[in-house]
């Protein structure tokens, strides 16, 4: 490409440096050379207040906070998701083949507990007919506690297994039905039924159900089990039922837990 002095030459080359030197130099000296202009706009563009060293800068700049960006975002898809506060990472396990209900197997959550084991603490609704309060294994620490657990009581098994709780409760001992119902309508049941012993309701989260290892995957709710917690707050008995048309052993809770025969 040739550069006449003050003049751009048409051509179909690429333009390049020298159309910004044609451009930048309207009126170069007398005898002066295309090679002295460039040399010219080269020392103006390496001032640090010139328009072309800000460019250079600003495009740096942008490519800063690109490379930035892909950082970050390649380190939050390879960062681990939050872990609920108070509650241990941990992969839950899942049973299978030990509950079922005519012909439908059913997908246990959570992992068996056993005499010895402690008994996990839990925080469950209970509606009095006035106001729902927290109830907390904790609160009746010192006492036995007998742990009904059902799939929902308005089912047939369920309504047998706590009308046996409610007509004879085991005296010296703290009996707890426990469902994934509604509070307002475990109290209802209660009421019809003339129980006097409390209702837990789980129906805010599924701890209770995968802490216990009674969680039924395919229905969420809780699968039809017995324990006996003793005043120390270790499992003495547990019984889960596989079949939840059946009820559970109540003789069997009632003699492990030392107490007098229903």
């Amino acid at each position: 490409m040739t550069v006449d002095v003050g003049t751009l030459a048409q051509t179909s080359e690429p333009l390049g440096v020298e159309l910004a030197v044609a451009v930048g130099v309207a009126d170069p000296p007398a005898g002066g050379r295309v090679e002295d202009a460039e040399g010219d706009v080269e020392e103006q563009a390496a001032r640090p207040d010139s328009t072309t060293a800000t460019a250079t800068a600003d495009s740096a700049a942008l490519d800063g906070k690109r490379n930035r960006i892909d950082t970050m975002e390649a380190d939050s898809s390879t960062r681990a998701p939050p872990v609920k506060a108070g509650r241990v990472a941990a992969v839950t396990e899942e049973r299978t083949g030990e509950a079922f209900e005519l012909g439908e197997q059913l997908t246990v959550v959570g992992s068996r507990l056993r005499p010895g084991d402690p008994a996990p603490d839990f925080a469950l609704d209970h509606f009095d007919g006035n106001a729902i309060t927290t109830v907390r294994l904790a609160d009746t620490a010192g006492r036995v506690r007998l742990l009904s657990v059902v799939n929902s009581l308005d089912t047939p098994v369920c309504d047998v297994q706590t009308r046996r709780w409610a007509s004879t409760a085991p005296e010296g001992v703290v009996v707890y039905t426990i469902s994934m119902d509604l509070p307002f309508a475990q109290q209802r049941w209660m009421g019809d039924a003339g129980a006097e012993h409390a209702a837990l309701s789980s129906h805010r989260s599924e701890d209770f159900g995968t802490d216990y290892g009674v969680l039924i995957k395919e229905w969420r709710m809780l699968q039809r089990a017995l324990f006996v917690v003793d005043g120390d707050g270790t499992i003495v008995y547990a019984e889960y039922v596989a079949d939840q048309m059946q009820e559970p052993d109540y003789g069997a809770a009632v003699a492990v837990a030392g107490l007098r025969p229903l």
